[in-house]
């Protein structure tokens, strides 16, 4: 019995170009530092999480450009 032979195209996704990273360095709890190590064991870096998580934040209204410069203006929340 021979196997059956299936054509199968592998396509590369390609991610959209990241302008030049800048590190930062910041401050957490102790408790959140352990929540992050923990999202490693699950495949997350510590890095990607925290970038998805801001680009995420920062798409939302109160952070889109508001001044006609283009520029994003964060509203502070009351």
């Amino acid at each position: 019995m021979h196997a059956a032979h299936i054509d199968v195209k592998c396509y590369t996704i390609m991610p959209k170009p990241m302008s030049k990273l800048i590190r930062i360095v910041i401050q957490l709890p102790e408790d959140l530092k352990d929540q992050l190590d923990c999202l490693k064991q699950q495949g997350y870096t510590t890095s990607g999480f925290i970038r998805a998580m801001l680009e995420r934040e920062l798409q939302k209204p109160e952070f889109q450009p508001a001044n006609g410069n283009g520029k994003p203006v964060a509203q502070r929340r009351s």
